[in-house]
């Protein structure tokens, strides 16, 4: 009788831990940190939104240019099984540059507002603004 009782508890404790473990497919977060880690692009900095009101997440990332003053722009449209990156724009003359994305022509698809600082002189310094309009299968300059 005790025997059975051991092997009851056992099974039954087995059941639960089986039930505790995480068996989370990392599938897509390894495709995404794969595909900014091939980007050109020294250092980036990321947001993740529906970019095509398809209803996955995209991630927009941006960065500076190895080897240059600019800034670049990616988007990494989300394919459901990896991330596919595709270049909006590479000749964005910024420096300290950084992004938000909102819908800027109320149009239902997200833009992206790039700002940053540009240097005239070796002294001076301006700020300026780029504006990527979303036009669903591409990105207009503003």
């Amino acid at each position: 009788m005790k025997f059975t009782k051991t092997l009851t508890a056992l099974a039954l404790s087995g059941a639960l831990a089986i039930g505790y473990w995480d068996f989370k497919d990392n599938t897509m977060e390894i495709s995404r940190k794969s595909e900014i880690s091939k980007l050109p692009i020294k250092s980036s900095f990321c947001q993740r939104a529906d970019m095509n009101n398809n209803g996955l997440e995209d991630y927009v990332v941006a960065g500076p240019l190895v080897g240059e003053d600019k800034v670049a722009i990616y988007l990494l449209e989300n394919k459901k099984t990896h991330y596919e990156p595709k270049l909006l724009h590479d000749e964005i003359p910024l420096k300290n540059a950084s992004f938000e994305l909102r819908d800027l022509n109320n149009d239902g698809l997200k833009d992206i507002s790039i700002r940053g600082r540009t240097q005239i002189e070796k002294i001076r310094t301006h700020w300026k603004c780029f504006n990527l309009i979303n036009k669903g299968a591409f990105y207009i300059q503003e």
